[in-house]
């Protein structure tokens, strides 16, 4: 596996999902949303989900996208390694 490759797909999955919570709160029905999870885990919490805020959507989607490709780049160097000691 290459862990470039790996790194981007883990990165535009997590950007990707938050883009979709993004359009629930742009929606106006990302507290709903949040509500629903909570309860399906037997947690009942009373989140308020502020504006839709340009600037900070887009920093959201860039910092998920970098954690994501970090994860995913770490995760493959870990299983490269665990692979090669695997081998031996």
């Amino acid at each position: 596996m290459n862990k470039n490759n790996v790194g981007l797909a883990v990165g535009s999955f997590a950007a990707l999902a938050h883009v979709a919570w993004l359009v629930l709160v742009g929606l106006g029905v990302a507290g709903q949303t949040i509500g629903w999870v909570l309860g399906m885990h037997l947690v009942k919490s009373a989140p308020v989900v502020l504006a839709f805020d340009w600037s900070k959507a887009i920093g959201l989607v860039i910092l998920a996208f970098v954690v994501g490709y970090v994860a995913g780049y770490i995760f493959t160097a870990i299983l490269a390694a665990f692979s090669k000691k695997g081998k031996k």
